[in-house]
């Protein structure tokens, strides 16, 4: 999703590399950079401004801007001038998923990250963007439970696989689009390799999906839970931050000095393993009925200790796409990936439509939730 959204990603490949092109096509630093401002701003704005797009457009302002001007640009100042611009249009963005989940990443791979990669100092690439890549997920797990209920781990994997051919995907659409404007069959030959490269996206897709352990529903946490969550993780990159610079200023024994720097870093390791424990835990609840809003219609959800999650009916005849809607992030929500059983007290469509959609999908392989049993009532025949 983060891959065909118009996103952050896009503003820097599309913005950085118009830029380069304006430069090498006899451009001036300033001339390529006012022009390449000007662009990508009206680009924001063509594609509906949406909070991430508006902060990747900041960003890039102020990055090009500096070039111009030639001073020094650091993500992190990027970062909290593009917050507070937004903020002053909208302070409501503050409580908004896509401006949390968008900070939220570029917190990880500005601030956290960086932190990891001076230290670690390796070349391996495939090390590099998975270290990366799970710096963003830490960073950004409470967030995507609050509003989501579950976290992708196989996402993790996948964008070793799929973020270094997304400026081929990206790169085919733009040339597709502008010689599109002259000449059909030409474009439809230059997007080719961007269609074959989103046909395996989707190939990866699948079959992650059928993992037993491709996604952790952990449910939408409490608020302490995320701010000790983050009070470990901060406390975690200051001791590794301190620990790395006090010993690399320290003068005894190499070996010495190795193992005492993999002390901390199990140390920090095991704060890091802490918080994701934190973050998932359910306080125990020996019984819990839900009585979900489903309009004209009828869903109850019922919790026994921790143990025992059933779903009562779940339909209805004035809202549609109820499962996935409603049904489906409530049980999320409330960490439940396996349902015991599900009850239908009779096969009307206000008793029955979501529960179809909820089995639909799971035929299909769209959700991990799984139910155990279908008890449906007693009957010989059916009456009109």
């Amino acid at each position: 999703i983060h891959i065909l959204a118009i996103s952050g990603l896009h503003i820097s490949l599309l913005g950085m590399g118009l830029y380069e092109l304006l430069k090498k096509a006899g451009l001036g630093i300033w001339p390529a950079g006012i022009l390449a401002l000007v662009i990508m701003l009206q680009y924001g704005m063509m594609t509906g401004g949406g909070v991430s797009t508006m902060r990747a457009v900041s960003m890039f302002l102020l990055s090009v801007g500096a070039r111009i001007a030639g001073r020094i640009y650091d993500m992190p100042t990027g970062m909290a001038a593009a917050c507070i611009l937004i903020l002053m249009e909208s302070p409501a963005y503050l409580v908004d998923g896509g401006f949390l989940l968008s900070f939220g990443s570029v917190i990880g791979i500005g601030c956290v990250w960086p932190v990891l990669e001076e230290t670690l100092k390796t070349e391996n690439k495939i090390l590099r963007s998975f270290l990366a890549s799970a710096t963003v997920q830490l960073v950004t797990i409470p967030v995507v439970l609050w509003f989501y209920g579950e976290v992708s781990v196989a996402g993790i994997f996948l964008n070793l696989l799929v973020v270094p051919t997304v400026g081929i995907v990206l790169g085919s659409g733009v040339a597709g689009v502008i010689l599109g404007l002259f000449y059909i069959k030409g474009a439809s030959v230059v997007i080719f390799p961007g269609r074959v490269i989103l046909k395996i996206y989707e190939f990866l897709i699948s079959v992650a999906g059928e993992l037993p352990f491709c996604t952790w529903i952990g449910g939408k946490p409490k608020m302490w839970q995320i701010v000790d969550y983050y009070l470990i993780l901060s406390g975690a990159v200051w001791i590794y931050r301190i620990s790395e610079k006090k010993y690399k200023e320290n003068k005894t024994a190499v070996m010495k000095k190795r193992k005492e720097i993999w002390k901390f870093r199990c140390l920090c390791a095991g704060m890091v393993c802490l918080g994701i424990l934190l973050i998932g835990y359910k306080p125990k609840e020996d019984f819990r009925i839900a009585c979900l809003d489903v309009g004209q219609g009828d869903g109850i959800v019922i919790e026994m200790e921790n143990q025992w999650n059933i779903l009562i009916d779940g339909g209805s005849t004035n809202k549609s796409s109820l499962g996935q809607y409603q049904l489906i992030p409530y049980l999320k929500s409330r960490g439940i990936s396996r349902l015991d059983g599900i009850y239908i007290s009779h096969t009307d469509e206000d008793h029955i439509s979501g529960v179809r959609e909820i089995l639909d999908y799971i035929s299909k392989g769209l959700t991990i939730i799984r139910v155990e049993n279908l008890i449906l009532p007693d009957w010989d025949e059916v009456q009109d």
